[in-house]
């Protein structure tokens, strides 16, 4: 004979993943359906022509008043500098867009109950632009900017940072190191 003994734990597993679902809010397609339709585009550049159905979200954290998704266009690849990604926060009076982005960036969990957002731009072939957003009062602002230096091809940090590597590469008694963050870094010349 068959017990049923499982039946109501069973059953109070579906309970509460149905409840689960209910109280987590929007879903990420509902988010991305809800930016389509008030949004003209999602991407800059031609690779990446609006679709019907194109966008794809994931869902970064709570804030205050709502959940917070990232939204991109299914055509932009994560290293496209032509792409905009979007954070849009639903909430119970409607979707906002918080943040939109070109090009590369990362989330950055800092222990904060919304993380931060930092951006990569190149200014040139030896330097690159840090912008950090940071979640404040229910929006995106900038927090930082700063310019990381790279000398062939390996990032040295700021100014300071590849002071102290060029001093260190210095008495390390790699003076051809040395020399070239010097030149690339601080435009030194010792020719």
């Amino acid at each position: 004979m068959l017990r049923f003994t499982h039946v109501p734990t069973l059953l109070a597993g579906l309970l509460a993943c149905l409840g689960l679902g209910w109280t987590t809010g929007e879903s990420p397609m509902a988010v991305s359906t809800a930016v389509r339709a008030d949004t003209d585009t999602a991407c800059a550049s031609e690779a990446c022509q609006l679709e019907a159905s194109g966008f794809r979200s994931h869902w970064i954290s709570r804030t205050g008043s709502g959940n917070l998704f990232l939204v991109v266009h299914n055509d932009c690849a994560h290293h496209n500098p032509g792409c905009v990604a979007r954070f849009v926060e639903r909430t119970a009076s409607g979707t906002a867009t918080r943040l939109d982005l070109q090009g590369d960036f990362r989330v950055v969990r800092s222990g904060k109950s919304v993380p931060d957002v930092e951006t990569r731009r190149d200014v040139s072939e030896s330097e690159t632009e840090v912008t950090r957003y940071t979640w404040l009062g229910g929006a995106y602002v900038l927090s930082e900017t700063r310019q990381l230096y790279r000398v062939n091809g390996e990032l040295c940090g700021t100014a300071l940072e590849c002071y102290q590597k060029a001093q260190a590469a210095h008495a390390g008694q790699e003076t051809g190191k040395a020399l070239r963050i010097l030149e690339t870094v601080h435009r030194l010349s010792y020719i």
